[in-house]
Order: C-alpha cells, then sequence, then structure tokens
C-alpha cells in the first residue's frame, strides 16, 4: 500500500473516530462547509471537547501535514520556506499602511498608481515589480 493511501486510510479513520466522540458527547451533527458560523463543539468556550478528541484532531492534523509534504514538491516547499519573511514583512506593511481600508474607499478595486496616490507613498515601493526572469511572478 502506497503512503498517500496509508495517510488516506488513517485521515478516514481518524475523521469518524472524532465525528464520533463530538456527537456522542453533544449529540449534534456537523456543520456544512458554507455556514457562516462557529462550530459549537469545538468553538465554544464554556465546555471543551472531550479529551480522546484532542487526541484524534492531533492525529488527523499530523496525517494532513504528511500528506501536503508527500504531495509537494521539494522545490515548492523550499521558495515557500524563503519567502516566508518576506510574506510576513509584506503584509505588516499593508496592514500599517492601511491598504485594505484604501482600497474599500475606493470602491473595491485600485490601480496600483491609484492606490499609491491615496497612500502618499512610492508606487514603486508598494508594488515592487520583480527584477530579470522571474516566471510566474506578477
Amino acid at each position: 500500500m502506497s503512503l498517500l493511501q496509508t495517510l488516506l486510510d488513517s485521515l478516514m479513520e481518524n475523521i469518524a473516530k472524532l465525528e464520533g466522540e463530538l456527537i456522542s458527547e453533544h449529540g449534534s451533527s456537523f456543520p456544512h462547509l458554507y455556514e457562516p458560523k462557529a462550530y459549537d463543539q469545538l468553538d465554544d468556550v464554556s465546555r471543551n471537547p472531550p479529551k480522546g478528541a484532542f487526541s484524534l484532531i492531533d492525529k488527523i492534523r499530523l496525517d494532513l501535514r504528511a500528506v501536503e509534504a508527500t504531495v509537494t514538491p521539494s522545490r515548492e516547499i523550499i521558495l515557500n520556506l524563503s519567502f516566508l519573511g518576506c510574506k510576513s514583512s509584506a503584509l505588516s506593511t499593508a496592514a500599517s499602511l492601511g491598504v485594505t481600508d484604501a482600497i474599500i474607499e475606493m470602491g473595491g478595486t485600485a490601480r496600483l498608481s491609484d492606490l499609491a496616490k491615496k497612500l502618499t507613498v512610492n508606487e514603486n515601493k508598494l508594488g515592487a515589480k520583480p527584477v530579470g526572469n522571474c516566471s510566474g511572478c506578477n
């Protein structure tokens, strides 16, 4: 049996056990993907899920990480790791400048030049373009 098939079997088994734990404890159904509300069995601050549920959740998370590691090419993992610092810096800068608020004020979309004018920042620094031949970079 392949590693992916083994992980899939483990996930299916642990998910079924988790559902059983939570339903037996709280007696309700699971939320649909598109429900815009908190999931009572896990998000209710006045009660904790049963101890067995915590263990199963950890097993499910580990299996999911193993699936991700198995199906993600090494070069993509290395690129993602190398850009972590840049991404957090970019997010911090965007938050401190109020980029999302400015875009909302401009009707939900904005050209880079208009956004830079509104925020009174240098357009080239706000939306740096890649240097050299970078396929897939926008």
